[in-house]
């Protein structure tokens, strides 16, 4: 298991939250175990994957090598991308559990991209995992909130990158990180 980290003030700080990822040459699953978030409340959950990590300069001697930067530049180095794999909605207490599978390839129809090609932003990637690399991809799961539930936008709060904002604020609430495991 690795322990989710809150976002919002540098440097992240532990939440009360864990995820353990199983990998596979052409899949990865996650289960994440979420608490720490506020209650009655819509998230989304997008995975970033660097196809290449080695090509990574935020941090290139340590075991998360990847990081932002490594995401936007054009041309991508890195082959990284992040797209939307999930939702979920907090119980009264402000947790919630919820398992996703990615399978190599394109993301599914329908799922939102924000980094990648065709895109919000479109850094020349074709998003998704590479055949054959679920051991090699650094990849990370970020918890995106979307605020208090709003009966008229509850479908793009549980899919759209900044859905239900406005009048909401959406906001990077937690994140996982999980180093490659074979070059």
């Amino acid at each position: 298991m690795t322990q989710l980290l809150k976002l919002g003030t540098p440097p992240p700080v532990p939440a009360l939250g864990a995820a353990r990822l199983t990998r596979a040459r052409n899949a990865l699953g996650v289960t994440v175990h979420a608490s720490d978030l506020d209650a009655h409340t819509a998230y989304t959950v997008w995975i970033v994957v660097f196809n290449r990590p080695s090509a990574c300069t935020t941090n290139p001697a340590g075991a998360v090598r990847c990081g932002g930067p490594d995401l936007a530049l054009t041309p991508n180095l890195a082959d990284a991308s992040a797209f939307n794999v999930g939702a979920f909605i907090t119980d009264g207490e402000g947790t919630a559990n919820v398992s996703i599978d990615v399978r190599s390839g394109l993301p599914p129809d329908g799922a939102a991209v924000l980094f990648g090609e065709g895109g919000i932003i479109d850094n020349g990637v074709q998003p998704g995992l590479r055949a054959g690399n679920g051991f090699g991809a650094e990849v990370h799961f970020i918890i995106r909130e979307h605020g208090d539930l709003l009966p008229h936008a509850i479908a793009d709060q549980l899919s759209a990158f900044n859905g239900g904002c406005p009048p909401n604020a959406c906001a990077n609430a937690q994140v996982v990180m999980f180093p490659h495991v074979q070059d």
